[in-house]
């Protein structure tokens, strides 16, 4: 089946987490993705441990360093036509079992949002949780307006208003619809991590 969702891993020198976030997004059901992982000039293992997990079942773009944004643009320019949907996760997180389907339902049930943000639990590098997601959460909505609703009140679906200026902490959360990203051009790459 095509992928209706596109899941994009930029990573530059990130042998220490990446094995698991790949196989977090590689292990993802209910919903036919894809994953494309961009290789920002990694200097270590990274890209050997791109090839032997992901093998045949990835895209594997190299490039030089050249940022997050510009690995991210790189990313997205190689999704496969059929995906309407895009997730950007960092090498150093992991996705939950069921988090893109529970994503992706939750858009195709609100055709008229643009994104969908979900819970985040912090956890240490042996994967031990240090903040759980929250048991009552809020969703945060974003409309093709670029407006954001709030909706509190909601069982652990998963949303959760995380900083205080933006409810995005992580992009591994947020399930964006690709049109949207293409209105507003991808990710400015004057700008560094």
């Amino acid at each position: 089946m095509p992928a209706e969702v596109s899941i994009i891993i930029p990573f530059y020198n990130g042998e220490r987490y990446l094995e698991e976030s790949l196989r977090s997004a590689l292990g993802q059901r209910g919903v036919d993705h894809e994953v494309v992982l961009v290789d920002d000039g990694s200097t270590d293992s990274s890209r050997d441990i791109a090839e032997r997990v992901g093998g045949d079942d990835v895209t594997l773009i190299t490039t030089s360093n050249g940022g997050v944004s510009r690995a991210r643009n790189l990313g997205l320019e190689a999704c496969a036509p059929s995906s309407r949907y895009v997730l950007f996760l960092d090498a150093d997180d992991v996705l939950r079992d069921g988090a893109i389907a529970a994503l992706y339902e939750h858009l195709l049930s609100r055709p008229e949002l643009a994104a969908t943000i979900g819970a985040v639990s912090r956890i240490d590098e042996h994967g031990e949780t240090l903040v759980p997601a929250p048991e009552l959460v809020e969703i945060h909505e974003l409309t093709d307006a670029l407006r954001v609703r709030v909706v509190t009140g909601v069982e652990r679906f998963g949303f959760r208003h995380l900083l205080p200026v933006t409810p995005i902490s992580s992009p591994g959360q947020c399930l964006i619809a690709r049109p949207m990203l293409t209105t507003v051009g991808g990710f400015a790459e004057g700008l560094r991590a």
